[in-house]
């Protein structure tokens, strides 16, 4: 038996890849002595660059992944180029754009999203899928 070729599987990534992902984590606050409270930090980009977001458990035809693998127990999935690092629970995820925007809700862009699992190990190494849920 021949072992499988990863290479073929990852030339495949940019019909799966198909938004523009930005994911952030909270920057550094700062003390206010003034009144006491701390002030958040501006937000610090763990990644930017190809993703995509997938509804859970819902199929639309004519977009290219309804069938991707590993679901998740989350009302989404996130699936990112297996060599995205730094990624762990409470990341907040934007999407910044889409190539199949028209089959998409018009507000995703304006939506949040928070990381809730660590990327499982899979068998293939050419992506990473997580478990993400909308907070706003």
């Amino acid at each position: 038996m021949r072992p499988l070729d990863v290479s073929v599987l990852q030339a495949q990534l940019d019909f799966i890849l198909v938004d523009l992902v930005k994911i952030t984590k909270p920057g550094e606050g700062t003390f206010d002595y003034e009144t006491g409270e701390t002030i958040p930090g501006s937000p610090v980009t763990v990644y930017e660059g190809r993703g995509a977001l997938v509804p859970e458990g819902e199929e639309t035809p004519g977009v290219p992944y309804p069938t991707v693998p590993n679901p998740t127990d989350g009302a989404y999935r996130l699936i990112l180029p297996v060599e995205v690092e730094n990624i762990e629970p409470g990341l907040d995820v934007r999407i910044t754009g889409s190539r199949i925007l028209k089959y998409r809700d018009p507000e995703i862009l304006e939506r949040v999203f928070k990381t809730k699992t660590l990327a499982p190990v899979t068998s293939f190494p050419v992506f990473k899928i997580l478990s993400i849920e909308e907070v706003k």
